[in-house]
């Protein structure tokens, strides 16, 4: 895929260090918390792809990729990902996002 420079993915101003880190440990913790069969060569490459559009951005604040973001995007909805605490640094995503699947929301909801 070659760079596309329709739009950037994240303002320069962002971290991408820190986003790098914060994409680094969704991959670790999915590595020790998700090994099952499930965790096939497909979805080793996903992690890898997913991985190295952070690397790349974090070696280069003017890399940009549409394919690649698309593609980052997509990964973090098919595996349940927050985007805003990738690239933010914000969990408020994840906590409200958890919480509304809590055991005690859903019976409130069926009562």
């Amino acid at each position: 895929m070659s760079a596309k420079t329709t739009r950037r993915a994240a303002p320069s101003q962002w971290d991408a260090t820190a986003m790098l880190a914060r994409a680094a440990q969704i991959i670790d913790l999915m590595n020790k918390c998700y090994i099952d069969e499930n965790w096939s060569p497909p979805v080793r490459k996903d992690a890898d792809r997913f991985l190295s559009y952070f690397d790349n951005l974090a070696r280069n604040h003017d890399w940009d990729d549409q394919d690649e973001w698309e593609f980052v995007i997509d990964f973090c909805r098919r595996y349940h990902q927050s985007l805003d605490w990738i690239l933010c640094g914000n969990p408020g995503g994840m906590i409200c996002a958890m919480a509304a699947e809590s055991e005690s929301v859903q019976k409130r909801r069926a009562a």
